[in-house]
């Protein structure tokens, strides 16, 4: 069984200088994308190849205004950011 999961969101120190986009979303500019760009297309490729997708962007919980409270550097959690996050994906193994 496989099961495609979306990084979540991150404001660690390689993105904090990229503009961002309407959301406040940091924009790599060599593609122009966002990560919520990947993650949407993470979805996309999920549902054309009926592949179950654990949406960890958009449905974790975690985003700028309380990702210090789950990782310390903004990007690599912590045992309490581990423990949100392995729940989640736990609940989401179940289901396969």
């Amino acid at each position: 069984k496989i099961l495609l999961i979306t990084a979540m969101q991150r404001y660690d120190s390689a993105v904090v200088l990229y503009p961002v986009n309407s959301k406040g979303y940091p924009i790599k500019e060599s593609t122009n994308t966002t990560l919520e760009d990947f993650a949407n297309m993470v979805i996309t490729y999920g549902n054309v190849y009926a592949i179950p997708v654990l949406d960890m962007f958009h449905e974790s919980g975690v985003n700028k205004y309380n990702i210090s409270s789950y990782c310390d550097d903004g990007l690599h959690p912590t045992r309490i950011g581990f423990q949100r996050l392995c729940w989640k994906i736990m609940e989401a193994l179940k289901e396969l």
